[in-house]
């Protein structure tokens, strides 16, 4: 009853299968993650592709962490894939990023839209690797536990906290009591400013919280969402691929064959 589950979801994930996906209104918006990891002292950036708020994963890719065109030209291609199959732009472009972006990647971004003659909103959402120590709350009406999951706390300017636990009730029932999950830090950036309003922040970080509930490799709950676990992962096995390439074909493109 505890391991064969998650056997299961993982193997029907890697099949092409959809063990289950996020019960939302879908949004004509592209969300590209990007995650990082080291392998013998070089560091590798893995890519994630969803094109809705689903959560069905489309593409993804790995390339050398100083490769800035490689970046470049996963956003491009996500882009136009999902021209191609919605027939339409994306309303907005989200990326859930490893790091505070720089000016580099701010601008590789606009780049990468505007030479493809598109002009739409983007945010950059960066989710800390590390769990947040330093900004903790506790709930005394819940023996001074964790709060519950989902309730995010703004700590600065563009900065947040995301409590993202198991505790879904007020009071769990017995023999359920939720894992004690230390938050994670979250750093919000609208390349339209007139775009950061309180809805669209609390949006953006619903949408992170949801995408910790479609992780194809447990059927529990993880703290951070696959838009940074999945990237990781892919980043991990990429440089044990020939020549440092993952295969492009249906399979690595469609499916979470690293999971």
């Amino acid at each position: 009853m505890y391991w064969l589950p998650n056997i299961s979801i993982a193997i029907q994930a890697k099949l092409g299968g959809i063990p289950w996906k996020l019960n939302r209104p879908e949004e004509k918006e592209l969300i590209v993650g990007f995650g990082d990891a080291s392998q013998d002292e070089r560091n590798y950036i893995g890519s994630t592709v969803f094109f809705d708020n689903s959560g069905k994963l489309k593409a993804s890719g790995f390339f050398r962490n100083n490769n800035l065109e490689a970046f470049k030209q996963t956003l491009r291609d996500a882009v136009l894939n999902f021209i191609q199959e919605a027939a339409q732009r994306p309303e907005r472009l989200i990326i859930h990023y490893f790091k505070i972006p720089g000016n580099k990647e701010k601008d590789a971004v606009y780049n990468a839209l505007k030479g493809m003659g598109i002009d739409i909103p983007f945010v950059i959402v960066t989710i800390n690797d590390t769990k947040a120590k330093d900004f903790l709350a506790f709930d005394e009406t819940y023996g001074f536990g964790m709060p519950m999951s989902g309730i995010a706390w703004k700590i600065n300017k563009q900065e947040y906290i995301l409590f993202n636990n198991t505790r879904y009730e007020p009071y769990p029932r017995t023999g359920k009591a939720p894992k004690q999950e230390y938050p994670i830090k979250l750093k919000i950036w609208f390349s339209n400013q007139h775009h950061a309003s309180d809805d669209q922040i609390k949006k953006t970080i619903g949408q992170v919280f949801e995408f910790s509930r479609i992780y194809w490799k447990s059927v529990l709950q993880q703290s951070k969402p696959v838009t940074a676990v999945y990237p990781e992962m892919i980043a991990e096995f990429g440089s044990h691929f020939g020549n440092e390439a993952i295969p492009d074909n249906k399979l690595t493109q469609s499916t979470p064959w690293f999971i």
